[in-house]
């Protein structure tokens, strides 16, 4: 702007030019005004955005805590019901596992793991006697709803470290489905305090975490002396207006508070999937703390022109000879305003629909970064525009026009003095003629680049891992799904790798965390050094790392890709100087032969991954779905016979055992079947290998001893004084508390005599433990219970055991038994069984007896007591006293053979007897 020279004039003119030089300072004055007025909205806007941004910032990084949290305790109660099915409940490697969980989860107290009494069993540090929070309200809601999924409560004080915490829980359920637990980890309100702090947000703002209730968790403010009470449901007047019209995000101003009396601009953003909510306040100190600079600055430039206006008038009145100078003054204040409207950033346009030229400010040059002679018509305003969006914003300008709309649009610009992009904000009003024809355009445009810039910060920040740089769990999901749908597509194989770092915590201990981030961060540099364009790196936390590997035309080729995995994490590491060396454990899943899901897909390449570290690390295991599902029908079977002892589908038949130079019937033999609704009565050959090792084979046992105690006594009332035996597995001897439980059960049962019990040692080969085994079957003795070793003959071992275990019985296998008429080296073989027991005054009986020719021989070798098919088949408990009464009745050992043919000796037991 150009100033004329003022010309000499008579007092006539003065006032004119006083009127002139008046004006000039109300017009500077209001443009002034106005531009602090922009400035000022510009500064709420900041401030919006930039509360809107923290407040959704933080509701992202809780959301994806909670989440990592979730699919932690989901994992971990997954493994809890699997051993729970499996019967293997490993109280050490549950609390492991959880231990592991905490330290892969930062902010997370611990993992801990209830029983169904809500007795803390599992957990690092839960003390004797074990806590119980069967009165929390999580634990009764996970307990109550078989479907519940992640439960979060209100902030309560913890019941073992007496401080507030968030507690985040999750329901344990048995094969069946049926309540087992509650798993849970708690997150320490102090932790949520220490995150905010490192906000470092200024005095007087405010930073507020509630609940899906809206209860108070945290309340954060710099410097604040007053207390902020956790669980406060109290809301201000202005939150729960907004809350009704816009629920999960808004922004609203709030007055004077009532706890510190601070008005503040308020944004929050309440999250969609655990309901809880952030809410960011901005204190009016903090919003325009960079507008009162402004202001300043503006007010001082003003002054400085109205100074100079006055000073001007002044020398006019002087003497018109000085009015060059004052012409100077007056351009030095034109240029300061200038100045003023820079700060802003804020130029300002005006185009000519009818001409189709535009003119703007020196501002608005200066953002476009155009020169004086630049082509101002519409062909050189799309020119600045980038390429790719051209047609586009052509396009929207002729629409407003033609549909009478208000001018508004972010858009890409390249300066052409520089070459260098700018994102620019354009807001414009249409102006018309008397017949309501649009005739210009006119507004104003704002530099928005740096606002642009956070704004894509915030978005890195929220799908990438801020340790290595890598896409975090939220952007992998994105990519594992087009992954997936890449590989169906194109018919071929994805490998979904899940790899952990061997011994990770030991650098961590050993050289601090800070060198343990350097390590992460160049092991994903090396690993990034390896990828193709089609594969997905991406860090989950921790030391965990998923690696996705698509296109594989054949599987053979995932074995290459692996190995060169493991050799570049090997290769030797610098961190602080010191030489290291690392390994890693790799799981690996292939799509489509695993055709899961994309969260299944992960769970099995991290089941794989543990089979690893299993096999002694630094390699790499593939998820073997055929494997799977064996094992899977394996804990349906299970689940089956679990569901078949609550529902008393199994029963005991008993085979009697008599004395064949007698006749009388010395006892009887109990053996378990199942009478399957579906399929009829089932052996123990069908059903009884699915129990080995499981909690439930020791239930079904001790359900068998008991249940030969009970039937016992009703045959001893009837009149039916015998023994009867029941078959005892290794796994159930060994059981540290077996002598004690038997003890029990006999004490149940006071009518019966303990020497009426016998205990069948089935299994021998499986005792591990034989000290053990020893300590039981003394105790059992001393309380009257007879011991039969079954079997005898068929292991290696047989000798040793006889010679160990203190039994009473040997029990000669019908295999021998099956075959003695026709095959001498079995009768001698039973001949020297028959003399060993003897020898040592044990009694010897023989099973598998099919004949009474069998019996014969057998009672001429010594042995007098047997039982078999020939004798009779395993019955119902109420078919024994009729069976005793036919067969005293038949008589039929009266008729045995006085002396039976011995068989020939076989041309290899003549060879071995020469030998001999």
């Amino acid at each position: 702007m150009q100033t004329q020279p003022i010309a000499p004039s008579s007092r006539n003119n003065r006032p004119l030019f006083y009127s002139g030089i008046a004006a000039l300072i109300l017009i500077v004055a209001t443009t002034a005004l106005v531009t602090l007025t922009q400035l000022h909205r510009q500064a709420e806007t900041r401030a919006v955005i930039t509360s809107q941004n923290l407040a959704k910032s933080l509701e992202l990084s809780f959301g994806g805590l909670i989440d990592t949290i979730n699919m932690a305790l989901l994992s971990s109660a997954h493994e809890i019901s699997h051993q729970i099915s499996d019967g293997k409940l490993d109280a050490r490697a549950i609390t492991k596992m959880l231990v592991q969980q905490k330290q892969s989860i930062d902010h997370v107290a611990h993992f801990r793991a209830t029983n169904e009494q809500g007795d803390i069993v599992y957990g690092q540090d839960i003390g004797e006697p074990p806590v119980s929070i069967a009165g929390r309200d999580y634990f009764t809601r996970l307990r109550d709803d078989p479907g519940a999924g992640l439960y979060i409560s209100k902030p309560l004080v913890s019941l073992v470290s007496q401080k507030w915490v968030w507690i985040f829980a999750r329901r344990i359920n048995k094969a069946d489905g049926s309540f087992a637990g509650v798993i849970y980890a708690p997150v320490p309100i102090d932790e949520i305090q220490t995150i905010f702090a490192q906000m470092n947000i200024d005095q007087g703002n405010s930073i507020t975490l509630r609940d899906s209730g809206h209860a108070l968790i945290v309340r954060y403010a710099p410097s604040s002396t007053f207390d902020f009470p956790v669980g406060d449901t109290r809301l201000s007047d202005d939150f729960i207006n907004v809350l009704k019209e816009n629920p999960q995000t808004g922004t609203y101003f709030a007055g004077a508070s009532s706890i510190d009396g601070i008005a503040r601009l308020h944004s929050y953003y309440r999250n969609a999937r655990h309901g809880f909510t952030v809410n960011v306040g901005i204190s009016p100190k903090s919003i325009f703390a960079e507008w009162r600079k402004q202001a300043w600055i503006v007010g001082g430039l003003v002054a400085a022109f109205v100074l100079a206006m006055l000073t001007f008038s002044k020398m006019i009145s002087r003497g018109w000879m000085r009015q060059e100078e004052a012409i100077a003054s007056l351009e030095v204040s034109q240029h300061s305003l200038q100045e003023a409207q820079k700060i802003a950033q804020l130029g300002q346009f005006s185009y000519d629909l009818r001409t189709g030229r535009w003119s703007g400010s020196d501002i608005l040059d200066d953002i476009f970064g155009i020169e004086s002679g630049y082509a101002r018509d519409a062909r050189g305003w799309l020119e600045l525009v980038v390429p790719e969006t051209r047609e586009e914003l052509k396009s929207y300008l002729k629409g407003i026009v033609e549909q009478r709309l208000p001018f508004d649009r972010k858009y890409r610009i390249v300066r052409p003095c520089d070459g260098k992009e700018r994102w620019v904000h354009g807001k414009g009003e249409l102006q018309f003629d008397e017949n309501g024809t649009p005739i210009r355009l006119f507004g104003a445009i704002q530099d928005i680049t740096n606002i642009m810039a956070h704004e894509t910060e915030l978005r890195y920040v929220a799908n990438h891992d801020m340790v290595t740089g890598l896409p975090n769990r939220r952007l992998l999901a994105d990519r594992l799904s087009q992954a997936v749908g890449h590989a169906r597509r194109n018919h071929t194989y994805l490998a979904v790798c899940y790899l952990d770092i061997d011994d990770f915590k030991l650098i961590n201990d050993r050289y601090g965390h800070e060198a343990g981030d350097k390590l992460l961060v160049a092991i994903a540099e090396r690993l990034k050094g390896i990828m193709r364009d089609v594969d997905t790196l991406a860090r989950l936390g921790g030391d965990e790392f998923i690696m996705l590997f698509g296109d594989l035309a054949l599987l053979e080729e995932i074995h290459v890709v692996l190995e060169r995995v493991l050799a570049t994490v090997n290769a030797g590491i610098q961190i602080e100087g010191i030489a290291t060396q690392v390994s890693a454990s790799i799981g690996v899943t292939l799509f489509p032969a695993d055709d899961a899901d994309d969260d299944t897909l992960l769970r099995h390449a991290d089941h794989a991954m543990y089979r690893a570290k299993e096999a002694g690390k630094n390699c790499y295991q593939l998820f073997d779905p055929e494997h799977d599902r064996r094992v899977q029908a394996h804990r349906h079977h299970l689940q089956r016979l679990s569901l078949a002892d609550k529902e008393n589908e199994l029963v005991l038949y008993y085979q009697p055992k008599v004395d064949l130079l007698s006749g009388k019937v010395t006892g009887a033999e109990a053996l378990i079947r199942w009478l399957h609704p579906e399929r009829g009565l089932l052996s123990p050959g069908e059903f009884l290998h699915y129990l080995d090792g499981s909690d439930l084979e020791i239930k079904i046992g001790e359900w068998v001893v008991d249940s030969v105690l009970r039937q016992i006594e009703i045959w001893n009332a009837a009149g039916l004084d015998f023994v009867v035996s029941a078959n005892i597995s290794a796994n159930h001897l060994l059981q540290p508390d077996f002598a004690e439980r038997l003890r029990l059960s006999l004490e149940r049962h006071p009518n019966v005599a303990p020497s009426s019990l016998e205990l069948e040692i089935i299994e021998t080969a499986a005792l591990s433990d034989m000290s053990q085994a020893v300590l039981a079957l003394t105790l059992c003795r001393e309380y009257g219970v007879q011991i039969a070793l079954d079997d005898f003959g068929t292991g290696y071992s047989s000798l040793s055991y006889f010679r160990k275990l203190p039994i009473d019985i040997l029990k000669i296998d019908q295999s021998f038994v099956r075959d003695m008429l026709e095959n001498r080296d079995d009768l001698e073989l039973i001949e020297s069984v028959v003399r060993l027991g003897h020898a040592f005054n044990r009694r010897v009986i023989a099973e598998g007896v099919e004949s009474l020719e069998q019996g014969a021989m057998l009672v001429h070798l010594g042995c007098r007591f047997v039982q078999g098919y020939g004798i009779a088949r395993p019955m119902p408990a109420e078919q024994m006293p009729g069976w005793v009464e036919q067969w005293r009745s038949n008589a039929l050992w009266l008729s045995l053979e006085s002396r039976p043919q011995r068989p020939e000796r076989s041309e290899a037991g003549e060879r071995a007897a020469e030998s001999s």
